[in-house]
């Protein structure tokens, strides 16, 4: 089944704690996520792997963060 979940709100999470105290598992639990877990850890490792190649470059940090809101 299909499952609707507000944007983004799993990144803020992890995004509002500090690295060690984020476990997607009891996130997961908390909103209902158990059956998707794993795919919400792939993702959250390319959102990392993809933060981390545009940091390496000034003219994509800009237009990355110009894109997505974030302007951190």
């Amino acid at each position: 089944s299909a499952f609707i979940f507000p944007k983004n709100e799993i990144l803020l999470i992890k995004q509002s704690v500090p690295t060690r105290a984020f476990i997607l598992a009891r996130v997961c639990d908390v909103k209902g996520l158990s059956h998707v877990r794993h795919v919400m850890g792939q993702a959250l490792r390319r959102y990392d792997t993809l933060e981390k190649s545009f940091d390496l470059s000034n003219d994509y940090r800009g237009q990355a963060q110009i894109q997505c809101g974030n302007w951190v």
